[in-house]
Parts: C-alpha cells; sequence; structure tokens
C-alpha cells in the first residue's frame, strides 16, 4: 500500500495521476465495508484464510505481469491497477480488522488486554517500519516481481498459519479459546498469566 504510486510508475505504466492517487484508499474503503456484516456469519478463520488466500494470488498475478513485462512482453496497464486494488481490498477486509482488532480483543482478557495489543501493535509498526527500509535494496538487488512473490509466499504462509494454529474465535469466551490453545488441557501458568492475571496483583 506504501508504495502502489510508485509501484504502478516503476513499472512503465501510465495511468492518469488522478486515478493513481485513489486506487488504495477506495479499494481500502470498499474492503473495510466487508467485515461488519460477514465476520460474525462466516466466523473469524475462514474470513481470515480467504483474504490471505485472495491477496496471495493478487500479488503473485502482478508478480508474474511484472515478470512478463521485464522479459521485453506487453502487459495490459489495467491488469496491474486490478491487481494492486485487490490486493489491498483484502488485506484491508480480512487482516487488518480480523487480526489486529477482533481477534485480538477476543483472545486476551481485559486485565492485560491493553498492554499486550499494544505490545503486539508496536511490533507489527516496527515490521512495517523494516518493510519501507528494505523494500528499495530488494527491489534493486532482486528485481520488482521478486518482491512480489515474496509478498505472496508471506500471504501463503500466513493463510497456512492461521488454518492449521488460529482456532475459531467467534462465539467463545475467552475461557474457552485459552482451553483450545492449551488442547483442551489445564492452562500452563504462562497461560494463565496472559489470559487470567489481573494487572496490579
Amino acid at each position: 500500500m506504501t508504495y502502489a504510486a510508485s509501484i504502478i510508475t516503476k513499472a512503465g505504466f501510465s495511468i492518469n495521476p488522478e486515478l493513481q492517487s485513489l486506487i488504495v484508499p477506495v479499494s481500502m474503503i470498499c474492503g473495510s465495508v466487508v467485515p461488519i456484516d460477514l465476520v460474525e456469519k462466516t466466523g473469524r478463520k475462514p474470513l481470515l484464510i480467504g483474504a490471505f488466500s485472495v491477496s496471495a494470488v493478487s500479488l503473485s498475478c502482478l508478480a508474474s505481469a511484472l515478470l512478463v513485462q521485464w522479459s521485453g512482453a506487453t502487459v495490459p496497464s489495467w491488469v496491474l491497477v486490478v491487481t494492486i486494488a485487490t490486493a489491498v481490498f483484502s488485506y484491508t477486509a480480512g487482516v487488518v480488522p480480523i487480526v489486529n482488532i477482533i481477534i485480538l480483543n477476543d483472545m486476551f482478557k481485559f486485565q492485560v488486554r491493553g498492554k499486550l495489543i499494544g505490545l503486539i501493535h508496536m511490533f507489527i509498526w516496527n515490521c512495517t517500519f523494516l518493510q519501507v527500509i528494505f523494500f528499495e535494496l530488494i527491489l534493486s538487488a532482486l528485481g520488482l516481481y521478486s518482491v512480489f512473490f515474496m509478498s505472496a509466499s508471506v500471504n501463503v504462509l500466513g493463510a497456512l498459519l492461521v488454518f492449521f494454529l488460529i482456532p475459531e474465535t467467534k462465539g467463545k469466551t475467552t475461557e474457552e479459546i485459552e482451553d483450545i490453545l492449551a488442547g483442551n488441557k489445564s492452562a500452563t501458568p504462562e497461560t494463565a498469566f496472559f489470559f487470567q492475571k489481573p494487572i496490579g496483583r
């Protein structure tokens, strides 16, 4: 999302500047509407897996289009616009609201929720900072298409991690989620600290 406009320019596509500036915000606004209704109907896990999967496919298509262009062939300009818009849409529709807000609030009790979510968001923004730093370095070393093949791989990994490791939190209490994460066994002292220990005790 950070480099959407510059990516279009680097790829050599000529698009109206006004349209170029609207691609990301319009996609984000449209994507943010999706989880409002679907998250309680489908559950968190299917929507999150779907968001990672759609993002992986769109980024793979984007990387393939850039690779084809790099080899000397011509790629329609709309392909780049559609793939970027789809990736941003799916990320905003699933990953941002479900991971950053819903699942984190479902999993942690209110006594420790604020501090833990703050730490997690700090980690996320540190990763974003590193991404901004290393984007140009990876771009120069491996090419633009390689960056998006790597991004698509990260999304595939995200979908697999959600499928195998993340429990469905819809309609479950914190205690039920804790039991699932503990394999239906009694919570360990570490788990008890994160889920049960009130601040100040």
